[in-house]
């Protein structure tokens, strides 16, 4: 079977992570795929752990939190982590099937920490 790869549009900005991305796949698709995903991964945990502390500014009623950078990205992780579930279980064919493939992922995890 003759399979091509579609590779997505990337920008022509040198610095940009696309850029990366582009001269990756030429000597490996995946890997710059894999890391450019590593890295808008960790470019949203830190949205989210923003947007936290910015809630904490701009709803006054709202107790603001008292936690350090770790302890904000941790949550911000987290919080990346229950959406993606939850889009994981919406998408799926088998939500059953994927809840058992979550929780033992969750159940390997936990044996490491």
């Amino acid at each position: 079977m003759n399979r091509t790869a579609v590779m997505p549009a990337v920008a022509s900005d040198p610095q940009s992570n696309e850029a990366r991305v582009t001269f990756h796949s030429r000597t490996n698709p995946l890997a710059g795929l894999d890391e450019l995903i590593r890295e808008r991964t960790a470019g949203l945990v830190r949205l989210i752990a923003d947007r936290r502390s910015l809630a904490d500014v701009l709803i006054p009623a709202r107790t603001p939190l008292d936690e350090s950078e770790e302890e904000q990205l941790s949550h911000a992780a987290f919080s990346l982590v229950l959406s993606a579930m939850e889009t994981a279980l919406e998408k799926s064919p088998d939500p059953a099937l994927t809840l058992r493939a979550l929780r033992s992922a969750v159940a390997l995890h936990a044996e490491e920490a």
